[in-house]
């Protein structure tokens, strides 16, 4: 008699199931392969059809002055090497802005201790300085030598020496402003501005960085000679129009295009393995939003910066997500302070404006008007006489305060917390609680 049980049918076996089951996550493993390879493929067809870069060659060929735009890479391009070779900065150490002399400069009429050095070094610099206005007159795109195939290494040279030529010409507008050269103060303006535009279409984050940072010196620039040079209306609307005619949202949607080629292109330098096609198709759906969120308000773009940061944190906390990430983790999160950027530099602008309406409508008045809505709409650019001056981190009105003495409008900041009109610099000008331009009541 056989006491053994019987053998187990194979289909009920543990070693099939096992089988099964290994069979099974592989064909699940290759169906999301699969799927995340097609993906690829279709996001990067569809944004060659629409003419953006997906590459380091293709941005190259991005990188090219806009239909319509004058190249005045000629003239920027030397202007800018001579600023560098010259060796400004170093013979200039020891002055303001340039160097590390004081944080700030006395207002003409005051006592500048640096003023007879500050003046010695601008004369010896005026073949630079002519060759920077002649650039600025000349206006249109800069597009400096730069190949995009060295990826992450990729250098920006020229790019980087642009904000050593907006130091030398804010230095030279104080410099004028306290010889009462008001014209020279606001070609110095003028020529910052334009440099500033230069760099409008830059197609990669430093570079619209540089280019805020111009923009920031000449706003500054701009805002404290506003009561101290006595500009007349003819001067103030030119100031105006150029101001007018920024805009900060073309260049960041440039710059997040440029980035994201940039990004993919850096990829193959990450050991992702299994995970590249979703790595890929993840950092493409992640830019994809990023990019489309420079087209609505800053608000929008800020808060969507947020959520993409906040989604790939907790994403890379997940088993799968720590490897499939590492890329994404690595090189994103800096999209936030440059959405935040954005937001500044076109509030700087706002502020800017109204400053400059604010002081076109006292010298037709005699005095500041009690609130923003009460300045002459014929001096109001047509968008602003509809929407009002707007704080882009509130997407409210800006500030305006009256105080005795003087006058402030500006913008909260990205606290978005209204801290009384504090945009004085700390000690070591390096934080400001709001950010704007005051302005002095004084009889015209």
């Amino acid at each position: 008699m056989n006491d053994q049980p019987p053998e187990a049918s194979f289909l009920t076996s543990w070693k099939f199931w096992l089988r099964s089951a290994f069979f099974l996550i592989v064909l699940v493993l290759l169906g999301l392969w699969l799927s995340a390879r097609q993906s690829v493929a279709t996001q990067l067809a569809q944004l060659r059809a629409a003419g953006l870069p997906t590459n380091a060659t293709e941005l190259n060929d991005f990188y090219a002055v806009p239909d319509g735009k004058v190249d005045s890479k000629r003239l920027w391009l030397k202007a800018v090497r001579a600023v560098a070779s010259g060796n400004l900065l170093e013979r200039g150490k020891d002055l303001p802005i340039i160097g590390h002399g004081s944080a700030t400069v006395p207002d003409p009429g005051q006592d500048w201790e640096q003023y007879s050095d500050a003046e010695t070094f601008i004369s010896g610099v005026s073949q630079e300085l002519e060759l920077i206005h002649f650039a600025a007159d000349a206006g249109g795109i800069v597009r400096f030598p730069v190949d995009f195939t060295q990826g992450l290494n990729t250098l920006l040279v020229d790019t980087q020496a642009a904000r050593d030529v907006a130091r030398l010409l804010q230095l030279d507008a104080y410099v004028a402003a306290h010889q009462g050269d008001r014209n020279r103060v606001l070609r110095d303006v003028l020529a910052m501005l334009a440099l500033s535009e230069a760099l409008q279409a830059e197609p990669c984050v430093i570079s619209q960085l540089i280019r805020a940072s111009v923009f920031a010196m000449a706003a500054e620039s701009a805002g404290t000679m506003l009561s101290l040079m006595d500009w007349n209306d003819q001067q103030l609307s030119e100031l105006q129009t150029v101001v007018e005619s920024i805009d900060f949202r073309e260049g960041y949607y440039r710059a997040a295009c440029g980035e994201r080629a940039t990004f993919l292109d850096s990829l193959g330098q990450f050991p992702l393995g299994p995970f590249r096609n979703a790595a890929t198709r993840d950092a493409l759906e992640y830019f994809q939003r990023s990019v489309e969120s420079f087209q609505n308000s800053w608000l929008e773009t800020i808060e969507c910066h947020r959520l993409i940061a906040q989604e790939i944190k907790e994403d890379s906390q997940t088993t799968i997500g720590r490897y499939k990430n590492i890329a994404i983790a690595m090189m994103f999160p800096a999209s936030l302070s440059f959405a935040v950027s954005g937001a500044r530099s076109q509030s700087r602008q706002q502020y800017l404006l109204a400053a400059i309406c604010l002081q076109r409508h006292r010298l037709r008045h005699g005095e500041f008007p009690q609130s923003l809505q009460q300045i002459d709409v014929d001096l109001l650019p047509a968008d602003i006489a509809t929407s009002g001056f707007v704080d882009h981190f509130t997407g409210e009105s800006l500030k305006y305060l009256i105080g005795d003495t003087s006058v402030k409008v500006y913008t909260v900041g990205q606290n978005r917390t209204d801290d009384g009109g504090a945009i004085e610099y700390d000690e070591d000008r390096r934080q400001q609680l709001d950010f704007g331009i005051e302005l002095k009541i004084t009889t015209p």
